[in-house]
C-alpha cells in the first residue's frame, strides 16, 4: 500500500504514509476498503440510489 493523499478540514493537504495506514487498520475492526480494492466502489455508493 502506497500514501495516501488527504484534505484536512481546512481544505489544505497532508499525506499518511502507508505505516500509518496499516497501523490504524490493524486497531479497527472489520475491513477497511481503500481505493483501488475489488469492493471499494460497492461500498462507496448510495445503497438507497
Amino acid at each position: 500500500m502506497d500514501s495516501m493523499s488527504l484534505t484536512t478540514l481546512d481544505r489544505g493537504k497532508t499525506t499518511v504514509d502507508a505505516a500509518a495506514l496499516d497501523a490504524l487498520s490493524a486497531q479497527l475492526r472489520g475491513t477497511v476498503l481503500r481505493e483501488g480494492d475489488a469492493a471499494y466502489d460497492d461500498a462507496r455508493s448510495i445503497w438507497n440510489a
